[in-house]
């Protein structure tokens, strides 16, 4: 019993020590956080602003991609009613070939959507 209380008060005192050391320090990493929306691909299609909305409550400022069946100007209206931006998206290895604005757009050439 001794020997565990004479190991347990430095140790203590060690952690509440260096708690305060890692509490005074600036965070690690302050650049904005993204989350592919392709993680949320069973659901995002269904209700994007509700996808939208659990995106921004777990801290996450940027997304990559798109919303699914919706027109990409209503999606990116969506992220911008709430703080979330666009720095990125995907398109397939063909679809910059064409329109670098049609790709940007979400709208493949190759696919006959213009």
């Amino acid at each position: 019993m001794m020997k565990t209380k004479v190991l347990v008060i430095p140790l203590l005192a060690v952690t509440l020590l260096f708690n305060e050391v890692i509490l005074a320090q600036k965070p690690l990493y302050t650049a904005p956080l993204g989350v592919q929306t392709y993680t949320f691909r069973r659901s995002i299609g269904n209700d994007p602003a509700k996808v939208l909305d659990t995106i921004k409550m777990l801290g996450f400022t940027e997304v990559e991609g798109g919303g699914g069946r919706i027109a990409p100007e209503d999606f990116k209206k969506l992220c911008d009613e709430r703080g979330i931006s666009i720095p990125s998206t995907g398109a397939g290895y063909r679809a910059p070939s064409g329109c670098v604005r049609c790709a940007a757009a979400g709208r493949h050439p190759e696919s006959g959507r213009r």
